[in-house]
This record gives C-alpha cells, sequence and structure tokens, in this order.
C-alpha cells in the first residue's frame, strides 16, 4: 500500500556536503562533521522518500545510513534514546 503521509527520516551520507544540500533538501536539519552529513528530513510518503533518494544518487553522494524517525519518540529529533551502558570496574585517577 502507498501512502502520502508525512514521514521524518535521518539520513547519513558519506563526506561533509551540508553545503551541497543546502537549498536543495527543502524542511531538513542538515548538519556536517567529522567526514560524515546528517540530514532529517519530513518526506511526503513513499514519493518524496524516493525522490530524495534519487536527489542524494544524482548528486553523487553515498548513503550509509537511513531511519525513520518515531513521531511519537520522546527523545529529541524524534529519535529514540537508549540509556548508555554503565562502564564496569571503571578505577578512578589520581588528582
Amino acid at each position: 500500500m502507498h501512502s502520502d503521509a508525512p514521514l521524518r527520516y535521518r539520513f547519513i551520507l558519506r563526506g561533509e556536503c551540508g553545503n551541497v544540500l543546502q537549498g536543495i533538501v527543502s524542511d531538513a536539519t542538515i548538519e556536517s562533521q567529522r567526514g560524515w552529513t546528517c540530514v532529517i528530513a519530513t518526506v511526503s510518503g513513499e514519493s518524496g522518500f524516493y525522490g530524495l533518494l534519487d536527489r542524494f544518487q544524482d548528486l553523487a553522494l553515498q548513503v550509509v545510513s537511513i531511519n525513520q524517525l518515531d513521531a511519537d519518540a520522546a527523545g529529541p529529533e524524534g529519535v529514540r534514546t537508549a540509556a548508555r551502558p554503565a562502564v564496569a570496574d571503571r578505577k578512578s585517577e589520581p588528582a
């Protein structure tokens, strides 16, 4: 079944290509650092999702990760956050 309901995704792209994507990807948060670019975008259903993937491909950008973000998640930007595991047997250093 095809749907045009708005969906939020996080795309991780190889390379710092935020400046290339500014103005090309609408309704998105774009951050580039340390050799990666994170794009959080709202797309209108499957057609918008595949249209955005086509734009990345047209620009020869390598997508390394895609996550659909849960609209009702409690974490920032709709991302569910998991508790970090505690580090066992950590010795404190002398001051």
